[in-house]
């Protein structure tokens, strides 16, 4: 244990004496979290940017143009046409639809000219709704953004039948005088940052390290090397993660659960981190190597991690890969504690997550232990 403890030593003393690395270690989750802490706006709104042209005469259409400016939460009313006869209606849809196409708009909102009939007949009045779909917006999202001014509509023609209650505004979401960038970017940025700085710096630790065809001729055996570097990158990473922590916390990150579940989560990340970084080395004989397969590995980890593709909508096989993952379990892990007040859901994340870095470790040790050096 004292040879360990002594390897251990010594692997601080190397970490210690990389700067970069350190830097890398602290400053660029820091500076991270801080510029996301800066740049916070208000509370969370479902808010749409809209060109209303109204083909209808009227009192049902002005109304509806009405509810649109009485809907200040979920709409606002950049351009607003009024047209009575069809050349009218082609000329406002042409500079309406340069709006939408040059990014001025998100919505165009089009009332047609029987409108008003249909409401007074009773059936269904027919809305025409063109959405901006190159941006990165839900496509459930302007439908329920949609229900305010409808619901306004309602209120000033005083007539409710018929009328489904929806309000735009969200269960388990960040209140609105709390950080909202930071805390919505979050789940997926600080487990991103805590995993991907914590593998690179580990991924070189084997590789870079000269005097070690030579420590391998004295009394410390191999698996002894493997496992101080173990741990003196995990306490490391862990002096790393309580700095992102506190950090994000004094910018106002929210958690709805357990703070010490959320910290657990993180350090976990970390974790698996290390065993990334720490498998990479030993696999690799070069720097260069190490940092190929590093970024490597870290897009294939974000492409299966669910954030740009769900895992529901995989392939079965593509959804067997994703799950045994880290990405997979850390970052619903973090959004049902911080959004959703769980506890930690230990089988379906955190066994994971365990399993994954004790098989990691286990093959840097294996690696390690057939790898030929020369002195």
């Amino acid at each position: 244990m004292s040879e360990i403890w002594n390897l251990v030593l010594k692997e601080f003393g190397r970490i210690k004496s990389d700067r970069k690395g350190l830097i890398m270690l602290f400053l660029f989750p820091l500076i991270t979290i801080i510029i996301f802490g800066f740049s916070s706006g208000g509370g969370y709104e479902i808010a749409y940017t809209v060109g209303i042209i109204n083909q209808d005469t009227g009192i049902h259409g002005t109304n509806m143009v009405q509810a649109f400016f009485q809907s200040p939460t979920t709409m606002t009313v950049i351009k607003n046409y009024t047209t009575t006869t069809p050349t009218e209606f082609q000329q406002a849809y042409k500079e309406a639809y340069d709006l939408l196409r040059f990014d001025e708009i998100e919505m165009l909102f089009i009332i047609p000219e029987n409108f008003s009939q249909a409401v007074d007949n009773g059936s269904n009045p027919i809305v025409i709704v063109y959405l901006d779909g190159s941006g990165l917006i839900s496509f459930n999202d302007p439908y329920l953004a949609l229900t305010e001014p409808f619901m306004q509509f309602k209120l000033i023609e005083g007539n409710w039948s018929g009328t489904v209650l929806i309000f735009p505004y969200m269960e388990y979401d960040v209140p609105s005088d709390w950080n909202q960038i930071l805390n919505y970017m979050a789940g997926t940025m600080i487990p991103l940052i805590i995993l991907a700085t914590s593998m690179n710096v580990t991924s070189l630790s084997v590789v870079t390290e000269m005097p070690l065809p030579r420590l391998l001729l004295t009394r410390a055996n191999r698996r002894d090397i493997i496992l101080s570097k173990y741990i003196g990158y995990t306490l490391i990473m862990t002096v790393q993660v309580l700095v992102v922590f506190f950090t994000a916390i004094a910018f106002g990150l929210y958690i709805l659960g357990s703070p010490l579940d959320v910290l657990i989560t993180l350090l976990l990340t970390g974790l698996c981190g290390v065993s990334l970084g720490l498998f990479v080395s030993t696999f690799c004989t070069t720097e260069a190597q190490a940092n190929q397969l590093f970024i490597g590995i870290f897009i294939f980890l974000t492409l299966f991690g669910g954030s740009f593709i769900p895992i529901s909508d995989m392939p079965p096989a593509f959804g067997i890969i994703a799950n045994a993952l880290p990405f997979a379990h850390i970052l619903p892990l973090f959004q049902n504690i911080t959004l959703r007040g769980f506890g930690l859901e230990f089988v379906p994340h955190v066994l994971p997550l365990l399993i994954f870095c004790g098989i990691l470790l286990l093959l840097a040790l294996i690696i390690f232990r057939f790898r030929k050096m020369e002195v």
